[in-house]
């Protein structure tokens, strides 16, 4: 469902629905915390039959997940960079704070896309921006979405405080990292320009080099 759209959509196995008279409980079996919008809320989304079709698609589906290794981390045993990069976003979609939010999107995002360990805002902001648009204005827009996404993740893990004039430029940020990973999501997953196919390969590099210094 997310791949389709922004949503805070939970599937669970049980539910319990209590009216006491006075005002009702509904509980489920999930002892984690639920799944949340890029803004936090749990509002009311519609999806269309069209809409729901396209998520049932085989190419929509899931790589099978890293929850499962049975090692202390799930992150242990050299998984795919799209399970590493759908196991941040997990964490994003379930945190209640939006500050976490956009660390783990950001996270998701270097785990996607990087190959360095140094100037990884800078690259991980300039490839993104090389996904999502075509060379011009749009991808230098896009550019400075990420860097911006990079400053506020900066203030968020490393203790600094965020002024409450910040709150909704933090939502706007979310959102946008939750769009960004949602649009390469597909384009992994049908391997749009032999994309998943490259950045699983040792010829990453190449091919963000191409997409960074050509026309295509």
């Amino acid at each position: 469902m997310w791949v389709v759209k922004d949503n805070a959509v939970c599937f669970d196995r049980g539910w319990l629905y209590i009216n006491d008279g006075n005002s009702a409980y509904c509980h489920n079996n999930t002892y984690g915390n639920r799944f949340r919008s890029s803004s936090v809320d749990f509002n009311a989304i519609e999806f269309s039959s069209e809409e729901l079709k396209y998520a049932r698609l085989p190419k929509t589906s899931m790589i099978l997940s890293i929850y499962d290794s049975g090692l202390p981390t799930a992150l242990g045993h050299k998984p795919l960079r799209y399970q590493r990069f759908t196991y941040f976003i997990s964490g994003a979609r379930q945190t209640n704070d939006i500050g976490l939010k956009i660390a783990e999107y950001i996270t998701a995002l270097e785990a996607l896309v990087s190959s360095t360990t140094t100037e990884v805002a800078h690259q991980v902001a300039e490839r993104v921006a090389c996904l999502l648009e075509p060379p011009g204005d749009a991808r230098l827009d896009d550019y400075r979405q990420v860097k911006l996404a990079y400053n506020l993740r900066s203030k968020v893990v490393h203790g600094a405080s965020l002024k409450e004039s910040q709150f909704a430029q933090l939502k706007h940020i979310s959102n946008y990292l939750d769009n960004a990973c949602r649009i390469l999501t597909i384009k992994y997953v049908t391997n749009e320009e032999k994309f998943g196919d490259s950045i699983e390969s040792q010829e990453i590099d190449a091919f963000f080099l191409k997409k960074l210094l050509t026309n295509t």
